[in-house]
């Protein structure tokens, strides 16, 4: 790839609380429909607690031995995730389809609101966009259902190449498909312990702060300013949400 006039060729970015809001596809009336076809009595409030139930146990030491392995491949990451519904004593086992077929759904997954911006005016610079994720499903119907398909050259998922970060199989693997050199890259994600993986590499890494408010920008445009990309004001303010474009887990 023909070097850039900026300080990097090409961005990696994590899928999951960098990109997309993780909660995004939480949805627990939809979770609810689902309950209702299979027979399974639950109000949307009772879909609502048993999601907030399901995620802290994801989140407790045990829960994440069981959620260690899950990115390998979907059968793992559905096992996975049912172990955590059927070790909430509150929640019925059958809730464990309803709750995985809709958080999963790749087209219910909502990006922040300044990822595409962000990722169209790194690409209107030519500037590579790759992006490497820990999942086991498949995040490509989410990034052309947010139309961000275009401006993405690679995805690395974990699940296909049987790598995880923080290895450097990923990362090598999307710089590989971009053509890039690891000291013209910048990795952005949310999560040290895996996307930090990057460094050993030799790629310059970003890490975001925790999600907050999914209904405001994630701070992308500090992606921007390191690649010493000038924001002149009528651009800065188009880093917002594009019209009918909806604001907002891996």
């Amino acid at each position: 790839m023909t070097q850039t006039p900026y300080r990097f060729d090409a961005v990696l970015f994590d899928f999951a609380d960098t990109l997309f809001n993780s909660r995004s596809a939480l949805l627990p009336d939809l979770m609810a429909r689902r309950c209702e076809e299979i027979g399974l009595p639950a109000s949307e409030d009772d879909c609502r607690a048993w999601i907030e139930q399901i995620i802290a146990c994801a989140a407790r030491e045990d829960g994440r031995a069981r959620m260690r392995s899950c990115d390998y491949s979907p059968l793992l990451h559905r096992a996975s995730w049912t172990a955590c519904v059927h070790a909430c004593p509150d929640i019925p086992a059958a809730f464990a389809d309803p709750f995985y077929e809709v958080f999963c759904n790749a087209t219910l997954w909502r990006p922040f609101q300044d990822a595409l911006p962000v990722l169209r005016m790194l690409s209107a610079r030519g500037i590579a966009v790759a992006i490497v994720s820990n999942i086991g499903w498949n995040i490509r119907p989410a990034i052309d259902a947010s139309h961000m398909g275009c401006f993405v050259e690679a995805v690395v998922q974990s699940f296909e190449l049987g790598a995880l970060k923080p290895e450097p199989a990923p990362f090598r693997s999307a710089l590989e498909q971009l053509g890039i050199a690891p000291g013209r890259a910048l990795m952005v994600g949310d999560n040290w312990s895996t996307d930090g993986g990057a460094q050993a590499l030799g790629v310059t890494t970003l890490l975001l702060p925790q999600a907050g408010d999914p209904s405001l920008p994630r701070g992308l445009e500090m992606v921007l300013d390191l690649l010493g990309i000038a924001r002149r004001q009528n651009e800065a303010m188009n880093v917002a949400a594009p019209a009918g474009s909806s604001a907002a887990f891996a």
